[in-house]
C-alpha cells in the first residue's frame, strides 16, 4: 500500500480519536467506535467511518520526485435511526475538525471540506442513517 495513503489514514483516525468531544458524543472512551473502510456488524452505533474515495493523484516534479498525493475520503457517522437527529451533532462535529486544516510540517499538508453526505441504508425492516462530509487532502511526498 502507498506510504501516502497510510499517513492519511493514520491522520484522519487520530484526529477523530483525539477529540473527546466527539469521542463522548458517539461512546466507546476505552475502544473508540471509529473504524477504517466498514463498521463491523455487531458493533454498537453510532460510529464514525471513514474511507478513500478514488485512487487520488500525486502531483510531481521534473525528476518525478512527489511532491504531494491529492485524495478525497469521506468520513461519516452511522446509526440505527428513522431520522438523522442523533447524527446531526456528530456531523457538526467532524465538519468542525476537517472543514479547514493547514499544517506545512505534518504529513497532511492540508484539509479541506468539499460536501456534504446524506443517505439512507435498509437492512430489512432495519434503518441506518449516513451524515457526514466529503474532505479533499494533500499529503506529503514520501
Amino acid at each position: 500500500m502507498d506510504m501516502a495513503v497510510i499517513e492519511a489514514d493514520r491522520w484522519i483516525f487520530e484526529r477523530i480519536k483525539s477529540d473527546s468531544v466527539l469521542i463522548a458524543m458517539i461512546g466507546g472512551s476505552a475502544f473508540p467506535r471509529v473504524f477504517v473502510d466498514v463498521v463491523p456488524k455487531a458493533s454498537a452505533l453510532p460510529a464514525v467511518v471513514f474511507q478513500m474515495r478514488g485512487q487520488g493523484t500525486y502531483v510531481k516534479v521534473i525528476n518525478s520526485r512527489d511532491l504531494w498525493w491529492q485524495g478525497q475520503y469521506q468520513i461519516k457517522a452511522i446509526t440505527r435511526a428513522e431520522n438523522y437527529s442523533v447524527l446531526i451533532p456528530i456531523a457538526d462535529r467532524l465538519t468542525a475538525l476537517f472543514e479547514w486544516v493547514k499544517n506545512p510540517y505534518g504529513p497532511v499538508i492540508s484539509c479541506v471540506r468539499n460536501t456534504p453526505i446524506r443517505y439512507p441504508e435498509f437492512d430489512g425492516e432495519t434503518q441506518y442513517r449516513h451524515l457526514g462530509l466529503v474532505i479533499d487532502l494533500q499529503v506529503k511526498g514520501v
